[in-house]
């Protein structure tokens, strides 16, 4: 089933949107168990994006904002689609974790399955402190946190493709 995404009409109703805006599937056209959501401006540009956490064997869709009702999705050219492959991510939200005034990613990770790694070894439940860095940022420093959360660094902003 395709995501879906609501506009608010301004009085009193809403429109699916989701095919339209180009956030109804992923960047090579399938859908996804989308689990966690957030809405938020991650590059500083004045426009919200829209982050959609799945499930493992599926890549975490980061959707960056056009300005006129499109996105685009950027799970890949930014390392998201990489670093999140093998979690299943229950919860997610952007904020500016180490005030540098770029949002950063928080993730709730888990599984449904306690013995997730011995019916498939090549998926990981995070462990009690983990950690999850851009394949995009390899020059930042990990940010560790005690939690079964990851924080992805983002870099400073880099105007054409993030």
């Amino acid at each position: 089933m395709v995501e879906f995404l609501y506009h608010n009409k301004g009085d009193g109703t809403f429109e699916e949107v989701g095919l339209l805006s180009q956030v109804a599937v992923d960047g090579d056209g399938r859908t996804y168990a989308g689990m966690g959501v957030d809405f938020a401006d991650y590059n500083n540009d004045g426009w919200p994006d829209l982050v959609i956490t799945d499930l493992a064997n599926q890549r975490y869709a980061l959707y960056q904002n056009n300005g006129d009702s499109t996105f685009n999705y950027s799970s890949f050219n930014t390392g998201v689609a990489r670093s999140t492959m093998l979690h299943s991510g229950w919860g997610v939200r952007f904020l500016d974790y180490d005030n540098d005034g770029w949002k950063d990613l928080l993730v709730a990770q888990g599984h449904d399955l306690d013995t997730v790694e011995l019916n498939y070894p090549n998926l990981h439940m995070p462990s009690a402190t983990s950690t999850m860095t851009a394949a995009s940022t390899p020059s930042l420093p990990p940010t560790t946190v005690p939690s079964t959360s990851s924080i992805t660094k983002r870099p400073r902003k880099i105007t054409g493709s993030y």
